[in-house]
């Protein structure tokens, strides 16, 4: 828009009535709005301080997933967490993660929940761990088959508990 706000100045200076035409005039409006919502634009030394007190979005989820994840399991457990950041989570609390993979966006295949739910049970663990809107009605009618029953949920947190049935 500043470009062609030269133009348009340069192209009226030249013309003999210096009556700008329609567009030229749509031009120079644009360029009047413009300058308009420079009073609305931070200042830099807000914006510094807002990205250095800002905590990015994905940290604040793995904070409270943290959270909810420590209170669903104990140091050391063998568990499958399919959460967001669920391996880092699971480091951070001392947790055996038996996952093969980074959280349910890749696990699209039956093979890869069975490969899965068997890495678990090899490790001795019992829970899954995941986001409850990954849970599609034939995930969970896959866990309920494999022997996991829905234990608990972290209400407005999404995340639920599965816990396989037996020893």
């Amino acid at each position: 828009l500043s470009l062609l706000a030269i133009v348009v100045a340069r192209a009226v200076a030249r013309r003999p009535g210096r009556r700008p035409q329609l567009a030229e005039l749509l031009v120079l409006a644009g360029v009047g709005v413009m300058a308009c919502s420079l009073a609305q634009t931070p200042t830099p030394w807000s914006q510094v301080e807002r990205l250095w007190h800002a905590r990015p979005p994905q940290e604040r989820i793995a904070a409270i997933s943290t959270e909810v994840v420590d209170k669903l399991t104990a140091r050391g457990e063998p568990v499958a967490l399919m959460v967001m950041l669920g391996h880092r989570i699971a480091y951070e609390l001392g947790l055996d993660d038996v996952t093969p993979y980074a959280n349910m966006d890749s696990m699209m295949t039956r093979e890869q929940w069975t490969e899965t739910l068997r890495a678990l049970r090899r490790a001795g663990g019992r829970k899954v761990i995941l986001m409850q809107h990954w849970l599609f009605p034939e995930r969970i009618e896959y866990l309920r088959r494999a022997g996991y029953v829905g234990a608990r949920e972290a209400a407005g947190v999404g995340i639920v508990e599965y816990v396989r049935r037996g020893s």
